[in-house]
């Protein structure tokens, strides 16, 4: 078994790739190749700017699960919105149905990404170069961004379901009653009596009960349930019906509801519940777009930083050969020479394209966070025109050794300015 280790190798920060292969006992047999893995070697520079990408590729994967959760929310509101009856439709109970399946995927998916989340701050945590205020606080957002996927969300989709699930509402339309009519006061009117009968509907069926004389008062108060000694608790007995003398009655206690709360009540509290998730999600959201803006910020810096090291490096490598090279003509050099300015005019190419990029980035970053700063030092690099300098230098560094050595001094230096010139906008942390 073996071990492929970069830095006891001695491999530079460059991405390499990696075949295997094992040789067989038999003789003549041929090696077995593996297939070519791909390697990135990574300074702690680089990998700072690869976990940025990272956590912004992250960021943006859980604004799309809030997005997500936003319109299942907007869609409760309408259903919440139905009466009773519409809500007992086949149809509208099969949508709620499947608001609480997508409510569920929606809080699987946010945990599966809080998971990710761990393990991009776990490989955070290995680089010195990221601020340890900006993964502490960015592990407290994970935390709570853990509560909502594992307890909230599940919790809303459980309301849902049992609004699916819940008993129809009874009809209003009830068959024309047969009950006996009655003679009497009722002075319960506080306690909601109900509406007398209509004279004139001729459809009602003639009574077939005896008639009775019933007086019902009112009370401040009302009877226990399970009054025994109450003669309406008594149980009638059985038998044919007679005419009997005038009663007395007080209003009972109101009926207790069902333990079973209808479907749109359970609609209501997932409604409830959402809107609150959203509201801290909210919240989550800001903080982690103020911790990715510092740790962007923080990574142009070092993006700045690593380029004006790359510039002095150059430079220093000319002038170590400046002493063989300088005052002869192009084709009087030496051949390691002349290969080694051929190579350090195309890390000067791959350098202006490195810098553009950084440029579109400082765009970017000022047109989202408004930093006058990074419009200052946007403003300076393209006033000098870093870009076409790098160009030229590139250009310009097989003819004039001496002169290419400066331009790789001066340009390094101003590099290291502008990096400097971001670093207050990207404090606490970086």
């Amino acid at each position: 078994a073996g071990t492929f280790s970069a830095s006891s190798l001695g491999i530079e920060p460059q991405p390499i790739q990696v075949r295997l292969f094992v040789e067989d006992y038999f003789p003549g047999r041929e090696r077995v190749y593996s297939p070519v893995y791909t390697f990135y070697v990574l300074n702690p520079e680089q990998h700072a700017i690869w976990v940025t990408e990272m956590l912004s590729k992250w960021h943006r994967q859980s604004l799309e699960v809030r997005d997500r959760e936003m319109a299942l929310h907007e869609t409760n509101k309408a259903l919440r919105e139905l009466s009773p009856s519409e809500l007992d439709q086949p149809d509208n109970r099969k949508r709620i149905e499947t608001q609480a399946a997508a409510e569920r995927a929606n809080g699987r998916r946010l945990s599966n990404l809080a998971l990710n989340g761990e393990d991009l701050v776990k490989q955070a945590m290995r680089n010195p170069e990221i601020g340890v205020g900006h993964l502490e606080k960015w592990a407290e957002m994970l935390n709570i961004l853990k509560d909502i996927s594992g307890n909230r969300m599940p919790s809303v989709a459980d309301l849902l379901k049992q609004a699916a699930q819940a008993p129809k509402t009874a009809s209003n339309s009830e068959s024309p009653s047969n009950k006996a009519p009655k003679a009497g006061e009722n002075r319960a009117s506080a306690a909601g009596s109900p509406s007398d009968p209509d004279p004139n509907d001729k459809e009602k069926k003639p009574p077939t009960k005896v008639p009775s004389i019933v007086d019902v008062e009112s009370t401040n108060g009302f009877a226990k349930k399970d009054d025994k000694d109450s003669p309406a608790a008594a149980p009638s007995k059985s038998g044919s019906p007679r005419l009997t003398l005038p009663n007395t009655t007080l209003i009972g206690p109101p009926k207790k509801g069902d333990d079973s709360c209808p479907a749109d009540q359970k609609v209501e509290e997932a409604v409830k519940e959402q809107q609150d998730l959203l509201a801290e999600f909210e919240k989550i959201a800001d903080e982690l777009n103020k911790v990715l803006a510092n740790l962007e910020g923080s990574t142009l810096v070092k993006r700045l930083k690593a380029e004006s090291r790359l510039q002095y490096k150059i430079g220093g490598r000319i002038g170590d050969q400046v002493g063989d090279a300088f005052g002869l003509p192009a084709n009087a050099a030496k051949e390691t020479t002349t290969k080694l300015f051929t190579e350090l005019a195309g890390q000067e190419t791959k350098s202006s394209q490195t810098i553009s990029n950084i440029m579109d980035d400082l765009q970017a970053y000022f047109e989202r966070r408004r930093m006058m700063s990074f419009k200052a030092v946007l403003d300076d690099m393209r006033s000098q025109d870093v870009i076409g300098g790098l160009r030229q230098l590139g250009d310009d560094l097989k003819k004039e050794n001496g002169l290419s050595m400066a331009q790789c001094e001066f340009w390094s230096d101003a590099m290291d300015r502008w990096a400097e010139d971001l670093v207050d906008p990207t404090k606490g942390g970086t």
